[in-house]
């Protein structure tokens, strides 16, 4: 966990949070707080509630689990912090990931897949032009059904 906070301070990142287990980290304002938070396979098993997102991400792995095994799963969303906080974002995971025995990133625009080659940065720029179009869209259509007073998007709040 030093490790981690010491490379994601270097790349001027905000740590928010931190414990011996637990680095909550914000890459840009406007985008979601990344939590690094790992815990024994053993306890997210034990959890009681009905529906827990770690236990979850975990089902297809569960058989190649040992009950000691140290887990982290979770998500963030970078779409309006922009295509530099994205690649800030997948750079941390990567560096999280290599001090890992199994990992696995999912990344909606492919960018932590294909790595920092030019192209890749032109296809990432690509996916999040796109992915504000849509979003702009779905904002405008629920402005138009329920009324421009009654709806708030993130464009509304600066976001881009």
């Amino acid at each position: 966990m030093k490790e981690i906070e010491e490379n994601v301070k270097k790349l001027g990142v905000e740590v928010i949070e931190r414990g011996w287990n637990k680095l909550i980290l914000l890459p840009h304002p406007k985008c979601e707080s990344i939590t690094l938070h790992w815990h024994k396979w053993k306890t997210i098993k034990a959890r009681k509630e009905d529906w827990d997102y770690e236990r979850e991400t975990m089902k297809k792995f569960e058989e190649e689990l040992d009950d000691d095994a140290w887990i982290c799963a979770g998500f963030t969303k970078t779409q309006y912090a922009g295509v530099k906080a994205h690649m800030t974002t997948v750079e941390i995971l990567r560096k999280v990931g290599s001090r890992c025995t199994f990992s696995i990133v999912s990344d909606e625009a492919d960018y932590y897949e294909t790595g920092f080659q030019e192209e890749s940065i032109d296809k990432l720029e690509e996916e999040f032009g796109e992915s504000t179009k849509m979003i702009e869209g779905i904002g405008t259509a629920l402005k138009e059904m329920y009324g421009k007073d009654r709806v708030i998007t993130g464009s509304d709040l600066g976001g881009k």
